[in-house]
């Protein structure tokens, strides 16, 4: 039984591996690291433009972990590694050799005879296998860049969560925006003013629209404050489409606002429109106050709001029409799902316009 592992009960699901063996500690490691480099050079959502963000974390482990974080550090692309120093073996050793190697990649003579003397006493080995570790451990602490130590108790300010995501911002080579989704799906504010939006940066008001829609849907209120220090201008953000979408949030779900308004949702109809909202403020407040979205003013630039985009839609698909016969000549097998994918593209950008 000593020589067998229990499952970890912290987590909810589990892949496991059988190489033919028994009793002996590896079978997964070469999959798991294939499968982690496929899921690192995946798109996330099907055919974004961002990679899916990958971290080893490292506690404790033995000499094979030593050689995986070394793969990991010199991986195409590279994966940023977090070591937990004081979890025992393999992670101390590593983050004894991280805080002492100085900028050429070596250690001082005294350090090094240090890290041997633990290397043989963890791990039982001799006097040559202890100096082929040693090497292992300084390829991996000279990737100071893409190697963070996590020690536990000694920063208040840091918490697991932020060395993970402060590792991605390290490692990944993201951009600045993949920088401020990930912050903002972690909901850390505190990582985006330090790192993001460092030395008072000013971002252009129009390349903070996405991540603000982000931050009222998932009701991020610092984030918000955050955008609006940094140079985003409500009167551009905030159009009718925008508006409009904000309200609708969830719409396939029962909300006050559809209570007051009395409209059942259906699959015919669901959207909640600006006017109909005024008139919903209206009765809210009995009467005595006019919605401006209730207005003869307001409904004609919404009508003509609405006219043109039905517009565009319409003008789009005789575009599509129009090159679509003019190609197809050219083009004589497109099978059927092609040709709808191809439809798709343009109508999905049109829908997609504010």
């Amino acid at each position: 039984r000593d020589h067998y592992c229990i499952l970890n009960d912290r987590h909810s699901y589990f892949l496991l591996v059988d190489n033919g063996t028994c009793g002996r500690y590896g079978a997964d490691i070469v999959l798991r690291r294939r499968l982690e480099q496929y899921i690192a050079q995946k798109k996330a959502l099907g055919c974004g433009t961002r990679r899916v963000p990958i971290v080893c974390a490292v506690l404790e482990g033995g000499t094979c972990t030593i050689r995986a974080v070394n793969d990991y550090l010199n991986n195409n692309p590279p994966v940023p590694v977090i070591v937990c120093d004081g979890s025992g073996r393999a992670s101390d050793l590593i983050a004894f050799a991280h805080r002492y190697v100085r900028d050429d990649g070596t250690l001082p003579k005294e350090v090094a005879s240090r890290l041997l003397s633990l290397i043989e006493k963890i791990f039982s080995y001799s006097d040559t296998c202890s100096h082929e570790l040693l090497d292992e451990i300084l390829q991996c602490a000279r990737q100071r860049d893409l190697l963070t130590v996590f020690r536990l108790g000694k920063d208040k300010r840091q918490d697991v969560d932020h060395a993970i995501l402060t590792a991605l911002l390290r490692g990944q080579n993201l951009s600045p925006f993949d920088q401020l989704a990930l912050a903002l799906a972690w909901n850390r504010v505190d990582i985006a003013r330090a790192d993001i939006f460092m030395n008072g940066k000013q971002w252009p008001s129009h390349s903070l629209h996405s991540a603000m829609m982000d931050a009222l849907a998932l009701d991020r209120v610092e984030f918000v404050k955050l955008f609006l220090e940094n140079g985003l201008s409500i009167k551009k953000f905030l159009t009718i489409s925008r508006l409009e979408q904000l309200y609708n949030i969830n719409g396939t779900h029962s909300s006050t606002l559809r209570h007051l308004i009395g409209k059942k949702t259906s699959n015919e109809e669901t959207e909640l429109k600006l006017p109909v909202i005024g008139a919903a403020i209206e009765r809210i407040m009995g009467n005595v106050y006019k919605s401006y979205y209730t207005s003869r003013q307001f409904k004609n630039k919404y009508s003509k709001l609405k006219g043109k985009d039905q517009m565009s839609a319409v003008n789009n698909l005789r575009n599509i029409r129009a090159v679509h016969l003019k190609t197809r000549n050219q083009v004589r097998y497109r099978n059927l799902s092609s040709s709808f994918d191809y439809l798709c593209s343009f109508t999905t950008n049109t829908l997609l316009k504010p």
